[in-house]
């Protein structure tokens, strides 16, 4: 059972949740649940996985404890490898929050007794290593003396802004190139957009566009899906876009666009699982959650993986 002092603080660095957002954007275009995939909430909680696991794999070279990555659902997120402990697959799982907790006497260990933990569903492994999964919890929220200083970086996450595609173009019935497609934007001023999609390879292609309100583009040819438009800040007109062929234009209003990371700036790992402890002390089913208190401690862990690998090492 963990308590406060078991909570390992991580640096935030402001490249993170850059990383983190254009992550979550990727998932879009292999997403097994592409419906679940589309909503604006798993894709901030695809960005915050991301952001969590990157400063994890940091702090495990610093204090030089061994672990690598390892693809295990290559069908589903090919993009994705999962980090291997101790000769055990772990999935990282994220707990987000935007009320500052640090620096409030006491915040810390209430969040702890108060906070309840969702159970992931199944990923598909081999039955003789399902249970043998670790579940790595972290937590990302605000610390209120960063707050300015955290959101400096030329592409602040804060001005990241996403909306995701429907299927007709992200999950197209027919592989084929999309043709001449062109963009048009009504926002004021200059707004630069990214296009997030696939090539015939089906590898991740990215183009950049900057729109002048009023001035149609076409989209540099390659693309066979387009799975998400992403833009530097909100616009405050609609961005249309037209395949040659079709009789209208897909439009996307100044509501429809979704920050992909809210103004968090702190990092903390809360503590571990095996999938098989949490499957026994709660039924794998929908809406399932356990205390946070009953995670094990990571320090505890991760001294246990630095003598495992030494054992393995005097082989």
């Amino acid at each position: 059972m963990i308590t406060e002092k078991d909570m390992i603080p991580l640096p935030y660095m402001p490249e993170l949740p850059v990383a983190g957002c254009l992550y979550a954007c990727r998932g879009l275009l292999h997403a097994a649940d592409y419906e679940r995939a589309s909503r604006y909430a798993a894709l901030r909680e695809a960005a915050a996985q991301a952001v969590i696991e990157l400063a994890l794999q940091r702090f495990l070279v610093e204090h030089n404890i061994p672990y690598y990555l390892e693809a295990v659902a290559p069908f589903t997120a090919p993009d994705h490898a999962s980090l291997v402990l101790g000769g055990r697959v772990c999935q990282v799982l994220p707990m987000l929050s935007e009320h500052a907790l640090a620096g409030r006497q006491g915040a810390l260990q209430a969040y702890l007794e108060e906070s309840r933990l969702p159970l992931p569903a199944k990923r598909g492994l081999p039955d003789a290593h399902e249970d043998e999964e670790l579940l790595i919890y972290g937590a990302v929220w605000r610390k209120p003396e960063l707050q300015d200083a955290a959101f400096t970086h030329p592409e602040s996450p804060a001005e990241m802004v996403v909306h995701p595609l429907p299927a007709s173009w992200a999950q197209p019935q027919m592989w084929t190139r999309l043709g001449e497609v062109q963009v048009k934007s009504t926002s004021s001023g200059v707004l630069r957009i990214w296009l997030e999609g696939q090539n015939e390879q089906r590898q991740y292609l990215s183009e950049t566009l900057s729109l002048l309100a009023g001035e149609p583009q076409g989209v540099p040819p390659g693309f066979y899906a387009l799975a998400a438009l992403r833009a530097d800040h909100q616009p405050d007109g609609t961005v249309a876009i037209l395949r040659k062929g079709d009789r209208q234009a897909y439009g996307v209003g100044p509501h429809q666009w979704a920050a992909l990371w809210r103004k968090v700036n702190e990092i903390r790992l809360l503590g571990y699982l095996s999938r098989g402890e949490a499957r026994r002390m709660a039924p794998s089913v929908p809406g399932t959650t356990i205390p946070l208190t009953k995670l094990r401690p990571l320090p505890e862990l991760f001294e246990r993986v630095k003598g495992w690998a030494r054992g393995r090492m005097d082989c």
